[in-house]
């Protein structure tokens, strides 16, 4: 996944070599899509990486995946039942489980090994980070049981089915 000063891996959902770097005050990303032929490059003069994002959803815009800004996403509030339905443990691959807690009325995510974060409802199916450009979409079965919830960032979506 890495060499000569790349990486590689699927970014909206196609093979890409990429490459971010920093420095106080400036940080910049480079993604290449070689099936596609398409180079993004972003230089800022900002100390977040909020380079990879832009290139991220550049790239996406440019391959026709629809981009959801941030800023364009309407917090809904839910009853503590509904999200009640969400608790759980939902694994990503043989290493990496999100574990959804009820905290109060909010749902919270702790990825393995990482910091818990919150998570705010869109739909009643559908919820978004504020602190990640991402997001979870539930599925439930003929039965209302939620089952396992597509997980979408860098316009990548991972299944990740209920444990």
């Amino acid at each position: 996944r890495y060499a000569m000063g790349l990486f590689s891996a699927h970014l909206n959902q196609r093979q890409a070599l990429f490459h971010g770097g920093a420095i106080a005050g400036f940080h910049s990303e480079l993604d290449y899509y070689p099936d596609s032929r398409l180079t993004v490059v972003v230089l800022g003069n900002l100390a977040d990486p909020a380079a990879t994002d832009i290139a991220t959803n550049l790239a996406g815009t440019v391959l026709g995946r629809p981009v959801v800004l941030p800023f364009e996403r309407r917090e809904i509030t839910l009853p503590p039942q509904v999200l009640a339905d969400y608790v759980g443990v939902y694994r990503l691959d043989p290493r990496f489980t999100m574990t959804i807690s009820l905290e109060g009325n909010r749902l919270m995510v702790l990825p393995t090994g990482q910091a818990k974060h919150d998570v705010y409802a869109e739909t009643d199916t559908r919820f978004f980070f504020k602190d990640v450009v991402a997001q979870l979409v539930f599925t439930k079965n003929a039965k209302g049981e939620v089952i396992n919830f597509v997980y979408t960032q860098d316009g990548n979506d991972t299944i990740a089915p209920r444990q």
